[in-house]
């Protein structure tokens, strides 16, 4: 079993099997709470399962058996306007960055910020920030498919801070990155997890973890290791052909959506309010 941190969970795997079509096991009954402002890194060989488990925070890929919560809300759950809302406090950095190549630099960071109604002065005062953070400030009116990959991650990255997200997530955020830019993203993570965002990053870039006292864990064949075992896995023996046994879940309700609480500004607080229908179904289940 993973070892968890105490405090309150802002997301929860409960033996998690994700297979795709025929029989591909990405992941295998994986159980795992991230704690409210930890950093996680998940580490491991491509292919191990990384990948899949961001996508299934977010929703972006639905597990074929067992639960993923976020704040205590099954996401199975959720009707699709709650999962938009959900999405707005999570911050995303993909590793194929999903740029708007025609788009400059701070048209492409600023997105994010206008979505949420925030004022022109504030956006560009937040874009420039992050860009001086991440080295790239006399890139600001670059058009983005005009950027280096390197330039290009960190304006990803850029995009997926601009909210200053409760929860972000970053998929291989270094790979194409060297030693100082690398630093500058270490830099931004460890600011924003100071303000309070949870943030689980995968990546194979021990540079990012060394020497800190985040949690690490590692994905071997979509099964999560625990630290110290590690040495008795073998990562280059072939995957085992796994039997995925159904699990039991309860019906999807048709109230169940879910609204985020607190006003605009409370950037930090991903807590989720039922409206009053779906707070009267939660009570019915009630014990």
């Amino acid at each position: 079993m993973i070892t968890e941190t105490p405090g309150r969970s802002v997301v929860e795997f409960i033996k998690v099997t994700k297979v795709y079509p025929p029989d591909v096991v990405a992941l295998q009954e994986v159980s795992l709470s991230i704690m409210r402002g930890e950093m996680l890194f998940l580490t491991g060989r491509s292919g191990a399962g990384k990948t899949t488990m961001l996508k299934l925070m977010c929703n972006i890929e639905a597990p074929t058996n067992g639960v993923v919560e976020v704040v205590g809300r099954n996401l199975s759950r959720v009707r699709p306007a709650g999962i938009q809302k959900m999405r707005q406090k999570i911050g995303v950095a993909y590793q194929d960055f999903r740029l708007l190549p025609k788009r400059t630099t701070l048209e492409n960071i600023a997105m994010a910020m206008e979505v949420t109604y925030q004022s022109r002065q504030t956006i560009r005062h937040r874009v420039e920030e992050l860009l001086e953070i991440l080295g790239i400030a006399d890139k600001r009116d670059r058009l983005a498919g005009k950027l280096s990959r390197g330039e290009q991650q960190r304006v990803a990255l850029a995009r997926a801070a601009a909210n200053r997200p409760p929860l972000l997530l970053a998929d291989e955020p270094t790979g194409n990155l060297d030693a100082k830019a690398t630093e500058q993203v270490a830099t931004l993570f460890n600011t924003l997890n100071a303000e309070g965002s949870t943030i689980v990053v995968a990546t194979h870039d021990e540079s990012l973890y060394r020497g800190t006292n985040h949690r690490v864990l590692r994905l071997v064949h979509g099964t999560l290791i625990e630290p110290a075992a590690e040495k008795l896995v073998d990562e280059t023996a072939p995957a085992l052909a796994y039997e995925v046994m159904p699990v039991t879940l309860p019906e999807p309700e048709e109230t169940d959506d879910i609204e985020l609480a607190g006003e605009p500004d409370e950037v930090f607080d991903l807590d989720f309010a039922l409206d009053d229908t779906a707070a009267a179904g939660s009570e019915e289940e009630a014990p």
